[in-house]
Protein backbone atom coordinates (compact mmCIF):
# COMPACT_ATOMS: atom_id res chain seq x y z
CA UNK A 1 0.00 0.00 0.00
CA UNK A 2 1.53 3.31 -1.09
CA UNK A 3 1.29 6.68 0.64
CA UNK A 4 -1.61 7.85 -1.52
CA UNK A 5 -3.66 4.76 -0.67
CA UNK A 6 -3.03 5.32 3.04
CA UNK A 7 -4.02 8.98 2.63
CA UNK A 8 -7.33 8.09 0.97
CA UNK A 9 -8.12 5.41 3.55
CA UNK A 10 -7.40 7.83 6.40
CA UNK A 11 -9.72 10.31 4.72
CA UNK A 12 -12.50 7.72 4.56
CA UNK A 13 -11.95 6.85 8.21
CA UNK A 14 -12.04 10.54 9.16
CA UNK A 15 -15.30 11.05 7.26
CA UNK A 16 -16.89 8.02 8.96
CA UNK A 17 -15.83 9.20 12.44
CA UNK A 18 -17.05 12.74 11.82
CA UNK A 19 -20.41 11.45 10.61
CA UNK A 20 -20.78 9.28 13.71
CA UNK A 21 -20.09 12.30 15.94
CA UNK A 22 -22.63 14.39 14.04
CA UNK A 23 -25.23 11.65 14.45
CA UNK A 24 -24.42 11.41 18.16
CA UNK A 25 -24.85 15.18 18.53
CA UNK A 26 -28.16 15.13 16.64
CA UNK A 27 -29.40 12.33 18.92
CA UNK A 28 -28.26 14.04 22.14
CA UNK A 29 -25.30 11.83 23.01
CA UNK A 30 -22.85 14.72 22.49
CA UNK A 31 -23.13 18.43 23.10
CA UNK A 32 -21.54 20.93 20.73
CA UNK A 33 -20.46 24.54 20.64
CA UNK A 34 -18.75 26.59 17.95
CA UNK A 35 -15.36 28.00 18.92
CA UNK A 36 -12.98 30.33 17.10
CA UNK A 37 -9.43 29.04 16.71
CA UNK A 38 -7.10 31.46 14.89
CA UNK A 39 -9.96 32.80 12.81
CA UNK A 40 -11.37 29.36 11.98
CA UNK A 41 -14.76 28.27 13.30
CA UNK A 42 -14.69 24.65 14.44
CA UNK A 43 -17.04 22.33 16.27
CA UNK A 44 -16.15 21.33 19.80
CA UNK A 45 -17.97 18.28 21.10
CA UNK A 46 -18.40 17.18 24.71
CA UNK A 47 -19.98 13.97 26.05
CA UNK A 48 -23.50 14.18 27.48
CA UNK A 49 -23.17 10.78 29.16
CA UNK A 50 -21.31 9.59 32.25
CA UNK A 51 -17.66 9.16 31.22
CA UNK A 52 -17.00 7.44 34.55
CA UNK A 53 -18.38 4.26 33.03
CA UNK A 54 -15.42 4.06 30.64
CA UNK A 55 -12.47 1.89 31.61
CA UNK A 56 -9.77 3.51 29.47
CA UNK A 57 -9.33 0.37 27.35
CA UNK A 58 -10.22 1.43 23.76
CA UNK A 59 -11.41 -2.00 22.60
CA UNK A 60 -13.51 -2.65 25.69
CA UNK A 61 -14.94 0.87 25.75
CA UNK A 62 -15.79 0.78 22.05
CA UNK A 63 -17.69 -2.49 22.54
CA UNK A 64 -19.52 -0.99 25.53
CA UNK A 65 -20.36 2.13 23.53
CA UNK A 66 -21.86 0.08 20.69
CA UNK A 67 -23.90 -2.04 23.10
CA UNK A 68 -25.20 0.91 25.09
CA UNK A 69 -25.58 3.74 22.59
CA UNK A 70 -25.83 1.99 19.21
CA UNK A 71 -29.04 3.82 18.26
CA UNK A 72 -27.47 7.20 19.10
CA UNK A 73 -24.71 6.63 16.52
CA UNK A 74 -27.14 6.20 13.61
CA UNK A 75 -28.69 9.00 11.54
CA UNK A 76 -31.76 10.56 13.08
CA UNK A 77 -35.02 9.10 11.86
CA UNK A 78 -38.19 11.04 11.25
CA UNK A 79 -40.50 10.86 14.27
CA UNK A 80 -43.68 8.84 13.89
CA UNK A 81 -46.81 8.46 15.97
CA UNK A 82 -45.93 4.85 16.77
CA UNK A 83 -42.38 5.53 17.96
CA UNK A 84 -43.21 8.66 19.94
CA UNK A 85 -44.66 6.75 22.86
CA UNK A 86 -41.71 4.39 23.19
CA UNK A 87 -38.98 6.97 22.62
CA UNK A 88 -36.72 7.45 25.63
CA UNK A 89 -36.09 11.12 26.45
CA UNK A 90 -32.52 12.19 25.91
CA UNK A 91 -32.51 14.02 29.23
CA UNK A 92 -32.47 10.64 31.00
CA UNK A 93 -28.82 10.12 30.08
CA UNK A 94 -26.75 9.89 33.26
CA UNK A 95 -24.94 13.19 33.88
CA UNK A 96 -21.14 13.42 33.79
CA UNK A 97 -19.45 12.43 37.02
CA UNK A 98 -18.21 15.96 37.76
CA UNK A 99 -21.82 17.07 38.26
CA UNK A 100 -22.37 14.30 40.83
CA UNK A 101 -19.69 15.53 43.25
CA UNK A 102 -21.01 16.64 46.63
CA UNK A 103 -19.63 19.32 48.92
CA UNK A 104 -18.66 16.64 51.45
CA UNK A 105 -16.02 15.16 49.13
CA UNK A 106 -12.54 16.12 50.42
CA UNK A 107 -10.53 17.79 47.69
CA UNK A 108 -7.41 19.95 47.76
CA UNK A 109 -6.46 22.59 45.19
CA UNK A 110 -3.77 20.30 43.76
CA UNK A 111 -6.26 17.49 43.45
CA UNK A 112 -8.68 19.82 41.69
CA UNK A 113 -6.05 20.93 39.15
CA UNK A 114 -4.88 17.39 38.44
CA UNK A 115 -8.42 16.09 38.37
CA UNK A 116 -9.51 18.83 35.96
CA UNK A 117 -6.70 17.98 33.53
CA UNK A 118 -7.41 14.27 33.74
CA UNK A 119 -11.13 14.90 33.36
CA UNK A 120 -10.58 17.06 30.27
CA UNK A 121 -8.40 14.38 28.65
CA UNK A 122 -10.93 11.67 29.49
CA UNK A 123 -13.78 13.68 27.98
CA UNK A 124 -11.74 14.18 24.80
CA UNK A 125 -11.09 10.43 24.79
CA UNK A 126 -14.84 9.83 25.12
CA UNK A 127 -15.61 12.08 22.14
CA UNK A 128 -13.05 10.26 20.01
CA UNK A 129 -14.49 6.95 21.18
CA UNK A 130 -17.93 7.95 19.89
CA UNK A 131 -16.46 8.47 16.42
CA UNK A 132 -14.65 5.14 16.45
CA UNK A 133 -17.75 3.29 17.66
CA UNK A 134 -19.86 4.42 14.69
CA UNK A 135 -20.23 2.84 11.31
CA UNK A 136 -17.00 2.13 9.47
CA UNK A 137 -16.31 3.18 5.91
CA UNK A 138 -18.07 1.07 3.28
CA UNK A 139 -15.99 -1.73 1.81
CA UNK A 140 -16.96 -0.60 -1.70
CA UNK A 141 -15.50 2.86 -1.02
CA UNK A 142 -12.33 1.34 0.44
CA UNK A 143 -11.84 -0.83 -2.67
CA UNK A 144 -12.53 2.13 -4.97
CA UNK A 145 -9.98 4.24 -3.06
CA UNK A 146 -7.32 1.53 -3.38
CA UNK A 147 -7.95 1.14 -7.12
CA UNK A 148 -7.90 4.92 -7.56
CA UNK A 149 -4.57 5.18 -5.75
CA UNK A 150 -3.07 2.48 -7.99
CA UNK A 151 -4.45 4.15 -11.14
CA UNK A 152 -2.94 7.51 -10.14
CA UNK A 153 0.37 5.85 -9.30
CA UNK A 154 0.52 4.18 -12.71
CA UNK A 155 -0.02 7.48 -14.55
CA UNK A 156 3.26 8.92 -13.31
CA UNK A 157 1.61 12.33 -12.89
CA UNK A 158 2.53 14.10 -9.61
CA UNK A 159 -0.29 14.12 -7.10
CA UNK A 160 -0.12 17.89 -6.57
CA UNK A 161 -0.73 18.40 -10.30
CA UNK A 162 -3.82 16.20 -10.10
CA UNK A 163 -5.09 18.19 -7.11
CA UNK A 164 -4.60 21.47 -8.99
CA UNK A 165 -6.49 20.06 -11.98
CA UNK A 166 -9.41 18.94 -9.82
CA UNK A 167 -9.60 22.42 -8.25
CA UNK A 168 -10.00 24.02 -11.70
CA UNK A 169 -13.37 25.38 -12.81
CA UNK A 170 -13.80 22.77 -15.55
CA UNK A 171 -11.18 20.02 -15.28
CA UNK A 172 -11.05 16.99 -17.55
CA UNK A 173 -9.84 13.87 -15.76
CA UNK A 174 -9.48 10.51 -17.49
CA UNK A 175 -9.11 7.34 -15.43
CA UNK A 176 -8.61 3.83 -16.69
CA UNK A 177 -8.68 0.72 -14.53
CA UNK A 178 -9.40 -2.78 -15.89
CA UNK A 179 -11.86 -3.48 -13.07
CA UNK A 180 -15.54 -4.10 -13.70
CA UNK A 181 -17.73 -1.40 -12.18
CA UNK A 182 -14.83 0.94 -11.36
CA UNK A 183 -16.44 4.00 -12.98
CA UNK A 184 -19.66 3.73 -11.00
CA UNK A 185 -17.75 2.96 -7.79
CA UNK A 186 -15.71 6.12 -8.39
CA UNK A 187 -18.89 8.14 -8.65
CA UNK A 188 -20.09 6.86 -5.27
CA UNK A 189 -16.68 7.59 -3.76
CA UNK A 190 -16.25 11.19 -4.87
CA UNK A 191 -19.90 12.00 -4.08
CA UNK A 192 -19.39 10.86 -0.49
CA UNK A 193 -20.04 14.01 1.61
CA UNK A 194 -16.79 15.25 3.13
CA UNK A 195 -14.44 13.07 1.09
CA UNK A 196 -13.43 15.92 -1.23
CA UNK A 197 -12.96 19.45 0.15
CA UNK A 198 -15.54 22.03 -0.77
CA UNK A 199 -19.05 21.45 -2.02
CA UNK A 200 -20.14 17.86 -2.48
CA UNK A 201 -19.91 16.88 -6.19
CA UNK A 202 -23.16 16.12 -7.99
CA UNK A 203 -22.69 13.89 -11.03
CA UNK A 204 -24.46 14.02 -14.38
CA UNK A 205 -24.34 11.07 -16.76
CA UNK A 206 -22.54 12.13 -19.93
CA UNK A 207 -25.00 10.21 -22.11
CA UNK A 208 -27.72 12.71 -21.21
CA UNK A 209 -25.83 15.99 -21.68
CA UNK A 210 -27.09 17.77 -24.77
CA UNK A 211 -27.74 21.43 -23.89
CA UNK A 212 -28.00 23.80 -20.92
CA UNK A 213 -31.29 22.21 -19.84
CA UNK A 214 -29.32 19.10 -18.90
CA UNK A 215 -27.80 21.00 -15.96
CA UNK A 216 -31.08 22.22 -14.46
CA UNK A 217 -31.44 19.24 -12.14
CA UNK A 218 -27.90 19.69 -10.81
CA UNK A 219 -28.16 23.40 -10.04
CA UNK A 220 -27.98 24.07 -6.31
CA UNK A 221 -27.15 20.45 -5.52
CA UNK A 222 -23.43 20.94 -4.97
CA UNK A 223 -20.65 21.12 -7.52
CA UNK A 224 -21.91 19.54 -10.76
CA UNK A 225 -19.65 17.40 -12.89
CA UNK A 226 -20.10 15.20 -15.95
CA UNK A 227 -19.05 11.58 -16.01
CA UNK A 228 -18.57 9.60 -19.19
CA UNK A 229 -18.68 5.89 -18.44
CA UNK A 230 -15.97 4.12 -20.39
CA UNK A 231 -18.08 1.11 -21.28
CA UNK A 232 -20.58 3.33 -23.13
CA UNK A 233 -18.16 5.71 -24.85
CA UNK A 234 -17.79 3.35 -27.81
CA UNK A 235 -21.42 4.10 -28.72
CA UNK A 236 -20.56 7.75 -29.31
CA UNK A 237 -18.90 9.08 -32.41
CA UNK A 238 -15.84 11.23 -31.99
CA UNK A 239 -17.72 14.36 -33.08
CA UNK A 240 -20.62 13.75 -30.69
CA UNK A 241 -18.30 13.24 -27.74
CA UNK A 242 -16.36 16.38 -28.69
CA UNK A 243 -19.54 18.48 -28.83
CA UNK A 244 -20.59 17.29 -25.37
CA UNK A 245 -17.19 18.07 -23.89
CA UNK A 246 -17.15 21.55 -25.46
CA UNK A 247 -20.67 22.19 -24.15
CA UNK A 248 -19.56 21.24 -20.64
CA UNK A 249 -16.33 23.25 -20.74
CA UNK A 250 -17.96 26.45 -22.05
CA UNK A 251 -20.28 26.70 -19.06
CA UNK A 252 -19.43 29.21 -16.32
Amino acid sequence: MNKLARLLLRRLDHVARRQAQRNAHANGLLTMKIVDVDGHLIRRYAPAFDVGRLSGNPDRDRAWMRRTFAAYLLPTSKPSDFAAADEKPLASLPPPRDRQRTSADPETSGDRAAGHADHHDFRAYAVGLVGRAGRLALVSNIVAALVLARAIENTGVPFDRIVRAIAMAAPVVSLHAPVSGFERAMRRLIELPGFLPGATPSGIDGDYVYDDDSFVAAEGAGRPYIQFIGESVHRLTGAALQRRLVNALTRD
